[in-house]
């Protein structure tokens, strides 16, 4: 079944790259090619050549899943003909790099380059075609049951990033108390390094805050607390700081950056519910007693 999915996806892509070709303007001439990459991922290459020889390569990776079918259209700009493709909710889910991969940004449009009118129809086509089963494969994608499911795959898949001006050691381990994640960053550049650690229960996020928040070349998921209470608890090298009403993730790609928000929407209510089992509200004086005894015996500040 699972070389069946790949070959699927292969016909896709490859249908749309066959009708790719080298674009002639007045100016500049355009080299294409789309290839798919791991999971539903896939590269689009252009590179620019003026009339001097001299070549400007740009590669975009994103997914169909990701495109909104009803902006899917081709149109004449000047002396070229593009086939524009824009993100749903007009949100930065297509990762651009440049300058020799010394450059990343996020956008929320594409544009391919057609030889002619029939081509531009057929590349849209083609594309309009390509991004029902994309999305099907996205929504089928993550088959999570359960608190703990949802708890393990956020231990195991925030990860690294290695960026051309930084770097992101991040990991996230859990305590015995439910909902409780403890998340540890370390930014490093050329200059300096910094590392952060949070302590936080997931059961005081606000799911409906979550949203992707991408500055330069991080793409990081972010969440507020419910009722923006400062329930956070932070550490910088080692040091406690006020506590905060909201925590970024790392997205090590666009699609765990994806799966993260997937991840985190669903395991706030099932942390609430996890908590509450582990902690019944019809307390008795003595199980009052040993409750707060717990979670107070250790308390430090600076």
């Amino acid at each position: 079944m699972i070389l069946l999915m790949v070959s699927v996806k292969a016909q896709d892509i490859s249908a749309i790259s066959s009708q790719l070709n080298t674009v002639e303007t007045g100016k500049y001439s355009y080299r294409q090619e789309l290839k798919p990459m791991a999971g539903i991922l896939v590269q689009f290459i252009v590179v620019q050549v003026d009339s001097k020889g001299k070549e400007s390569e740009s590669m975009y990776e994103f997914s169909f899943a990701d495109i909104d079918k009803n902006t899917v259209r081709s149109l004449t700009k000047k002396d070229v003909i593009l086939v524009q493709l824009l993100v749903g909710g007009k949100q930065k889910l297509i990762k651009k790099t440049t300058n020799n991969g010394d450059k990343i940004s996020y956008a929320n449009t594409l544009q391919l380059y057609a030889t002619n009118a029939e081509n531009g129809t057929q590349l849209a086509k083609s594309i309009k075609e390509c991004i029902p089963e994309a999305q099907k494969k996205e929504n089928s994608r993550l088959s999570l049951k359960g608190y703990q499911d949802h708890i393990n795959w956020l231990v195991e898949n925030l990860g690294d990033i290695d960026l051309p001006k930084k770097q992101i050691v991040q990991k996230a381990s859990t305590t015995d108390m439910a909902g409780k994640l403890i998340l540890e960053q370390t930014f490093a550049t050329k200059n300096k390094s910094e590392n952060q650690k949070r302590e936080f229960n997931l059961a005081i996020l606000n799911p409906n805050s979550i949203r992707y928040q991408i500055t330069g070349e991080e793409f990081t998921i972010s969440v507020d607390t419910r009722r923006s209470i400062n329930g956070i608890k932070l550490f910088v090298d080692g040091k406690q700081k006020n506590y905060s009403k909201n925590i970024k993730f790392q997205a090590t790609s666009i699609t765990n950056g994806k799966d993260i928000s997937k991840v985190l929407k669903k395991s706030i209510p099932l942390a609430i519910e996890a908590f509450e089992k582990q902690h019944p509200q019809d307390f008795t004086n003595q199980t009052a007693l040993a409750f707060l005894n717990k979670v107070i015996s250790n308390v430090s500040a600076s």
